[in-house]
């Protein structure tokens, strides 16, 4: 495996997140998905952070389980977090949550290991979705996972070279953006996306030449595979 730099292992690890979150979206169990990948993930409520679900990966950095966070409840948190994460954590993702649901969202948190006495910096990657309600998904690789990435993570991803090679364009978009893309590959033209917007169709011609600088599209069948990979299609 060729060797990846810290920046490109954090744009896996946001492109991982994505992916986490398309399988859910497509009714595949989080246990499933979650307890092959060597990180820890976990769901939270955007508002609350309150651990809903987390995998094995977890368990391992943690050193609880699910069960166990589930009795303790908001005591988990408060115990195991550090307090200014809590405060900031909770401000940051559940405003993300609301704004940018195609985006992901990368922090540090400091937080107890393996129930050490001692907090510890974790890199935690964020998604929220629409569909997914108030739950947001979080990957959370430890600061020596940047040393080199797992094989296993490597196949159990369904890699589209599309969908990686291209995803930080897509995240440049903003929610309007995507709206409007999705509506484009959906056979809508300007009026049509006029109407169901409620904006003028200047201003829908300006949002068009903002996709084609930012994804650098040259046709609409570029246009399309942007549609296609990021799941716009039909939705």
């Amino acid at each position: 495996m060729s060797y990846l730099t810290d920046k490109e292992l954090l744009e896996r690890f946001e492109f991982y997140t994505m992916q986490v979150e398309g399988q859910l979206l497509k009714g595949e169990d989080f246990n499933t998905i979650a307890d092959q990948i060597p990180y820890s993930v976990h769901l939270n409520n955007s508002e609350t952070l309150e651990v809903i679900q987390t995998n094995r990966g977890h368990a391992e950095v943690t050193g609880y389980h699910l069960d166990e966070i589930r009795e303790l409840g908001m005591e988990y948190l408060e115990n195991n977090v550090h307090p200014h994460t809590m405060a900031s954590a909770s401000e940051l993702i559940s405003s993300y949550a609301r704004l940018n649901h195609h985006q992901t969202f990368t922090f540090v948190q400091y937080v107890k290991l393996h129930q050490s006495k001692d907090f510890s910096p974790l890199i935690t990657v964020t998604k929220s979705s629409k569909l997914l309600g108030d739950l947001v998904v979080c990957l959370s690789p430890q600061p020596k996972d940047f040393g080199s990435m797992s094989p296993k993570m490597e196949q159990i991803v369904k890699m589209d070279q599309f969908k990686l090679k291209h995803f930080k364009r897509f995240q440049q978009l903003t929610e309007r953006e995507v709206e409007i893309l999705k509506l484009l590959a959906n056979g809508c033209n300007n009026p049509d996306i006029a109407e169901q917007l409620f904006i003028s169709r200047s201003t829908v011609e300006t949002h068009r030449k903002n996709l084609k600088r930012k994804l650098n599209l040259k046709s609409f069948r570029d246009l399309m595979k942007y549609a296609f990979a990021f799941d716009l299609v039909g939705i």
